[in-house]
């Protein structure tokens, strides 16, 4: 009975060992973090395409639309840039900004770790940055709901109405 738990014991932590292994190699592409410079394109929803000064085309994966539309950021064809993000080392198909800069404006999509600032806070306990996480993080179906706005609620002083705004009341 005692070498069957032990060798059921070591079979079930091969197995955990063997699932991590899986999930690693999954997230397994490596990440680098690099500057790109260029002109703004097209801008496309989610992403953006820069054409760098040597020419070359690169697909900038910015983020869901309601954290820029929340953060009041806005980018247009024909602005030059600087991008801070990561590219997956095995694929340049996607760049993952975390900053976006240029004349007058920085817009900045990620902490100092990698983490978006749209993440929820139960989800930024996984490793950043990951090409597997990142394409979630940045992908369409992430879906960032921003914090209600505060309302400012006003309330005058006695005496005071809406028409004694200069000192006097309109006759």
């Amino acid at each position: 009975m005692r070498h069957r738990m032990t060798v059921l014991v070591w079979i079930l932590l091969i197995s955990i060992l063997g699932f991590a292994g899986i999930v690693n190699a999954e997230q397994g592409k490596q990440m680098k973090r690099v500057k790109i410079r260029g002109v703004v394109e097209r801008i496309d929803g989610r992403e953006a395409v820069v054409r760098t000064s040597r020419g070359a085309h690169v697909r900038v994966m910015m983020g869901p639309e309601s954290y820029w539309a929340y953060r009041g950021y806005h980018l247009e064809p024909g602005q030059n840039v600087s991008v801070y993000g990561w590219y997956p080392e095995d694929n340049h198909d996607s760049f993952f900004a975390g900053t976006i800069s240029g004349s007058g404006f920085s817009f900045g999509l990620t902490s100092s770790s990698g983490t978006p600032y749209w993440v929820e806070q139960d989800e930024q306990h996984r490793m950043a940055p990951s090409y597997t996480v990142y394409h979630e993080w940045y992908g369409p179906q992430y879906i960032y709901n921003p914090p209600p706005r505060r309302e400012e609620v006003r309330i005058a002083p006695p005496g005071h109405d809406d028409r004694d705004r200069h000192g006097h009341r309109e006759h």
